[in-house]
């Protein structure tokens, strides 16, 4: 989607980036326009740090397997 932004803001057809970015015209326009700003995709629960210490240990935990 960002991509999809940043072709249109440097002149690319709203048309052709929705095509070649493969996502939907309409929020594409959406987006351009601000009426969505929120980030796509589901918020988060962990933080960064918190996934990266989980993936350590179950690392840890299966190489004493």
């Amino acid at each position: 989607m960002q991509d999809a932004i940043a072709a249109v803001r440097s002149g690319m057809s709203r048309k052709a980036a929705s095509i070649k970015y493969k996502v939907p015209r309409t929020t594409l326009l959406e987006r351009i326009s601000g009426k969505h700003t929120s980030k796509v995709g589901h918020p988060t629960v962990l933080t960064k740090e918190e996934e990266s210490l989980i993936s350590e240990t179950l690392g840890t935990v299966s190489d004493q397997k």
